[in-house]
């Protein structure tokens, strides 16, 4: 179970920069691990650069956060820096949106795991790539692809996985 509060304040610059900064504050509840219950409080922002009447737009962004858990092995800071770029165009005659993204995760654990009989260290590393194609009106078929590489000192964590998906997307 995951209650998140938040807290945004933004700011579009003239027609094509959008900044906005947001305050995170969630209750994480593992009932079948109760040791991994924890808090977490991050402070993130995003910067938004439109291009090409707002067809065409880049976005970075940055969050840091701290997790505090039941058990202290789960307790956390990360730091989180990912980017996309997004552009719309016309292709048989239909709307296209194709968007690439990549992200970076780091969490360092403050405190010893004891399977590792050290602390545990995280790094993460997801590309992705969609292609949206509105067949009509109301109807969009959407293909994405998304690599992930997953490095830890934790053998279960750490592993890369390749995810595929088909979307169909209705708009009323």
């Amino acid at each position: 179970t995951l209650q998140q509060r938040s807290i945004y304040i933004s700011r579009l610059i003239n027609q094509n920069i959008f900044l906005r900064a947001a305050i995170h504050d969630q209750d994480k509840d593992f009932p079948g691990s109760s040791a991994r219950n924890a808090d977490n409080q991050s402070v993130a922002g995003d910067a938004f650069f439109f291009f090409n009447q707002g067809k065409t737009f880049l976005t970075v962004g940055l969050t840091g956060e701290t997790e505090t858990a039941k058990a202290n092995e789960f307790d956390y800071d990360g730091t989180n820096l990912r980017t996309s770029l997004s552009h719309q165009f016309s292709l048989w005659s239909k709307k296209n949106r194709v968007q690439v993204g990549w992200r970076y995760d780091q969490r360092d654990y403050s405190e010893v795991t004891p399977a590792l009989e050290a602390k545990r260290n995280d790094k993460r590393r997801i590309a992705t790539l969609e292609w949206q194609i509105e067949t009509n009106n109301w109807l969009s078929v959407s293909g994405k692809v998304e690599r992930g590489n997953y490095d830890s000192n934790l053998a279960s964590a750490n592993y890369a996985e390749t995810i595929s998906s088909l979307m169909l997307k209705a708009s009323f």
